[in-house]
């Protein structure tokens, strides 16, 4: 007598179990895919903290300094290639807004430039004239911007 294979129940069975594991963990990566589809194409963006948004030095507080600096910054005129000019300095500036120290950030084009150097100068002395100080800051934020860099352009200050 032939004896009969035996049914594969165990084997069956096993293959059904993989295949609901399969099909359930395929099921949940389409989910986390949709969350993340519909966040993108809801136009959130990951930014700051809510209790940091207060804190960023506005576009408005940097457009109050311009103002200031164009009464105080005298730009060299009838100098070739002024418009062209732009001067960074790094501002030690304390919480009351009034700056500390200022310096060039570009040494070596002052050493080797007159006109760079002229222009320069002029902006050092009108970041640290009294009459230009203290900047418009808001003392809150100050551990935003107590050291800032700021550039100088002639092209700015029209």
């Amino acid at each position: 007598m032939k004896d009969k294979p035996k049914p594969k129940t165990d084997e069956a069975k096993e293959k059904k179990k993989i295949d609901t594991e399969f099909d359930n963990l395929f099921s949940e990566v389409v989910k986390e895919t949709k969350k993340k589809d519909s966040a993108k194409s809801s136009g959130r963006t990951k930014g700051a903290p809510a209790e940091q948004v207060g804190e960023v030095v506005t576009a408005s507080e940097i457009d109050a300094i311009r103002r200031l600096m164009q009464r105080c910054w005298i730009v060299p005129n009838g100098v070739r290639g002024v418009r062209n000019l732009q001067v960074k300095l790094k501002l030690n500036i304390a919480k009351d807004g009034t700056v500390e120290r200022a310096q060039i950030v570009d040494r070596g084009r002052m050493a080797a430039d007159p006109v760079f150097r002229a222009a320069a100068e002029s902006a050092e002395r009108a970041i640290m004239d009294p009459s230009c100080n203290p900047l418009p800051l808001n003392p809150a934020k100050h551990q935003q911007w107590k050291t800032m860099t700021m550039t100088f352009d002639p092209a700015d200050m029209q």
